[in-house]
């Protein structure tokens, strides 16, 4: 759905993102094109994996990936302002629609991939049903900080063996395994979580940013002082980024 030279994200037009798109349509135009590259030899991030494997979490648990997220991860650490998106922000039942922020794209008029946003649109109405198990979620920064130390706790959300995994990279550059003290400002990412290996503090740094329409947000980790910190824009703009 992003990144390589095939982005679905481009063939949803100003009335679709409006409305909702289901997982299934994403795939389907997915599916009809070729590779860019033969998989293992290289590194391409794409939401379309994280779209496919939330139909998988469906497949082997017969629920929805929302009803698994919300029973696994946002009811079991309480966190009272975090919710998976189905279609657009309004649609969530008993959310106070007026307590929501609003966003805003400001990428230059006539840019791709978003040709048919005025600059400066509040995309509050935007459907997030794009983004789908990719990203379609919304929260805060304090629920975001109760995640991120969940995450990193073996234990909590995690076993031991879980979280090895969860940190074990792959080079960015090439696909290939990311060995932390042999690439030095060298970029990896595994399993949702970018990393890098500072040399200076001998530790990987951890992080990850996400964006829909009109919004960023971002967390870093530190994990030799394991320390975190996380943010969140209401904008989203080549400027930013």
């Amino acid at each position: 759905v992003g990144g390589g030279r095939h982005n679905i994200y481009m063939h949803f037009t100003a009335r679709e993102y409006h409305g909702y798109v289901s997982p299934t349509k994403i795939l389907n135009l997915v599916y009809k094109l070729p590779l860019d590259f033969k998989p293992g030899s290289q590194y391409a991030y794409s939401n379309s994996n994280y779209i496919l494997l939330g139909l998988l979490i469906q497949k082997v648990t017969h629920h929805t990936a929302q009803d698994e997220t919300e029973k696994r991860i946002i009811n079991k650490l309480q966190l009272l302002h975090t919710y998976y998106v189905k279609n657009t922000m309004a649609t969530v039942p008993g959310i106070d629609v007026k307590a929501l922020v609003h966003g805003y794209s400001f990428w230059p008029q006539g840019t791709t991939p978003y040709t048919f946003q005025v600059f400066g649109q509040d995309t509050f109405h935007f459907s997030l049903s794009p983004f789908s198990y990719a990203g379609a979620m919304i929260s805060t920064p304090t629920d975001i900080n109760k995640y991120i130390h969940a995450l990193y706790t073996p234990g909590i959300l995690l076993s031991a063996a879980q979280l090895n995994a969860f940190t074990t990279l792959i080079s960015t550059k090439n696909g290939q395994t990311f060995v932390p003290e042999k690439s030095p400002g060298e970029l990896g990412y595994g399993l949702g979580v970018f990393g890098e290996y500072n040399a200076h503090l001998k530790t990987m740094l951890y992080w990850y940013q996400g964006k829909t329409d009109g919004f960023e947000f971002v967390y870093m980790y530190n994990q030799q002082t394991q320390q975190y910190l996380t943010f969140g824009i209401n904008t989203m703009s080549n400027v930013i980024n």
